[in-house]
């Protein structure tokens, strides 16, 4: 009577194009672009400290993994300095190892991507600020460095796809329309981070952008008790939440004269 699916994109559509010859009920939390927009009101210190844990939480294959991060223009040197450093000291290894901060990713295909994005974003003229290379101390395994990417190009494929893996993008914005902008320009539209203490620029960012899940000031915005949504390509239907429910309920009318 129904199909949830939780994965790629490209899968949630093989199985839409699937459940029309049968008009089976659909429900596809898939992928995700996430932009985060760092606005110059913030302590810069305590958004690199989140940025680096909520980015590289399993190696960055999160679907809400922040990735797009935008910073305003002037803050933007600063920023990746802070933040290229606070990734360079994160530990790479093995999962099993309570010592670990970021482990590998889930196969050579995967790496094998992760690493031609940061590639051509490089010969794009992007700066690679720290990581960018497999570690050479760990031959076996699927790892990538944890990396910080900046002067990247709104139309860079590495600011454009989903990455879902250890690397942080940086660009910037010269003011609030043109963050938005940036922000829209995606045909995902899961999670969006806003970074401000000027709670009216924060209310009009986050009515402005396009995405299902938008936290403010705030790494993880979803809840079991709230609706978990994906809008655009990032999804239909959705999960937690009395929303979440209703996705499994039919509606019946019974009438009687």
């Amino acid at each position: 009577a129904k199909i949830h699916f939780t994965g790629s994109t490209r899968v949630g559509k093989l199985l839409m194009d699937g459940a029309s010859k049968t008009v089976t009920r659909l429900s596809l939390e898939l992928g995700g672009n996430a932009p985060v927009l760092i606005f110059p009101d913030v302590d810069l210190d305590a958004v690199v400290a989140g940025a680096t844990a909520a980015k590289f939480r399993n190696g960055g294959q999160v679907c809400v993994s922040p990735q797009r991060f935008l910073i305003a223009k002037d803050a933007a040197p600063e920023f990746t300095e802070r933040l290229a450093a606070a990734t360079g000291a994160l530990r790479l290894g093995d999962g099993l190892d309570p010592r670990t901060q970021v482990g590998p990713l889930i196969n050579a295909k995967q790496r094998d991507r992760v690493e031609a994005l940061v590639a051509g974003a490089r010969e794009g003229g992007a700066r690679v600020a720290v990581g960018g290379t497999r570690p050479a101390d760990r031959p076996a395994g699927y790892f990538y460095q944890p990396t910080v990417v900046s002067d990247l190009t709104p139309d860079a494929p590495l600011y454009r796809e989903e990455i879902f893996g250890p690397v942080l993008p940086v660009s910037t914005f010269d003011g609030v329309e043109d963050a938005i902008a940036i922000a829209n320009r995606t045909r995902y539209g899961l999670a969006a981070y806003v970074w401000t203490n000027h709670l009216p620029t924060a209310l009009h960012v986050a009515e402005r952008l396009e995405f299902g899940l938008v936290g403010v000031n705030e790494w993880t915005p979803q809840s079991t008790e709230a609706p978990f949504v994906g809008w655009k390509e990032s999804g239909l239907g959705r999960e937690s939440g009395a929303e979440g429910l209703e996705e499994y309920l039919e509606t019946k009318l019974i009438a009687i004269g």
